[in-house]
Parts: C-alpha cells; structure tokens; sequence
C-alpha cells in the first residue's frame, strides 16, 4: 500500500493551499493503486518550536512532548510527502517553520548518534506547493524553497516539484480553473513517478 502524508502548513483551512493541495491529492487517487492519505493540518496541531537544548543529540527523538512525536514515524511510513504552505514575509508559514525546526530530531539522530529515526533507504518523493498574494511574486518563493529543500533532505525525501501560485488576494485559486488542473496533473504525474521508480519501468 502506497502512503501519502500531506501537511497543510496554513494557520487557517479551506483556503488557497488546501484547495491546491485537495486538487494533487485527487491526482494522485486518480491512478490504480491502493493508497491510504493522511491529511494533517498544522493549525490544529500543537508542535512548539525547537528550543535548541541539544536533548536530541543525547537521546533519539525530541524531549519536548508534543503532536510533532507522532509525525517523525509519519515522515518514515510515508512514500509520498505533499506540503502546501502560503508565503509570509519571503519564508513558510510559523506553523510549518516549527515543524521543519523540530526535524533537528532525525537530524541528530542520523549524523549525531548514528541510529536514524527514518528509513534512510526507502524511496519517497515530495512536492511543494506555495501561494502568494503579490502578482509579481515569483521570486518571494525562492526562500522557502531552499528552507524545503533541505526539510526533504532531513526526512530523506527527494523533492520531486514544487507549484507557486502568486496573485491570489486578487484571484483565489478556485477562481482559476487551469492551475487546479495543473495541481491535478502534478498529482498525477508524482504517482505515476513514484511506481515506475520503485518497480524499475520507464
């Protein structure tokens, strides 16, 4: 069974990112296969931010006791990692910033005391999806993805896409049929990606 993780970094739902994330997610179910999809949602998750104490470089995981513990096994289950995030001040939302913060744990955990808490060697693909309100925005993208860039690293994932949508104060992306289809399609295209990676087929 194929298990797609998929984290909604925006404080607030039914917004610009969890529309374009719900189009990539119908994509990736468009495809035979048996899938099972965990949705998590940051805004309603308690995850504090990294306090910096090192307590992961002495024992594995994370000492702060939190919604973020039960996510490192999700990042190993996980074959398909989808993050959507609007874009405050140049970087990801607060919400997804902790999160990504609190990977130190596996970090520690892989180069630190040499036990990983993820699989280092199973495959697993990702896609980064991200919405701004400036319709010239395309370079306030360029931040937060180095930020995710090395998350995927951190969760040995390899970033396969990402999707930026900009001018969505003026025009919200339910109002735009062509860049759902194109989040659909991206959906579509990482599934089939995935299979033909893990069964050797071009």
């Amino acid at each position: 069974m194929r298990k797609v993780l998929a984290i909604l970094g925006s404080p607030r739902e039914k917004g610009n990112s969890q529309a374009l994330m719900e189009q990539i997610l119908k994509g990736i179910s468009s495809t035979k296969g048996d899938l099972e999809i965990e949705r998590i949602s940051l805004g309603k998750q308690h995850i504090q931010p990294c306090i910096a104490c090192n307590g992961c470089q002495r024992q594995p995981g994370c000492v702060i006791k939190d919604d973020m513990n039960r996510l490192y096994s999700a990042f190993d289950q996980a074959d398909l990692v989808v993050i959507a995030s609007p874009i405050y001040f140049n970087s990801v939302s607060a919400q997804l910033k902790s999160l990504i913060d609190r990977c130190q744990a596996i970090w520690a955990s892989k180069y630190v005391l040499k036990s990983p808490l993820i699989d280092r060697n199973k495959l697993r693909l990702g896609v980064f999806i991200a919405t701004a309100g400036n319709p010239d925005g395309i370079a306030e993208f360029e931040p937060s993805k180095r930020v995710i860039d090395l998350f995927f690293k951190a969760i040995n994932t390899y970033y396969y896409q990402d999707l930026f949508v900009t001018d969505i104060d003026n025009s919200p992306v339910t109002s735009r049929p062509e860049v759902l289809k194109q989040a659909f399609q991206m959906g579509k295209e990482l599934e089939n990606q995935f299979y033909q990676l893990q069964t050797g087929k071009s």
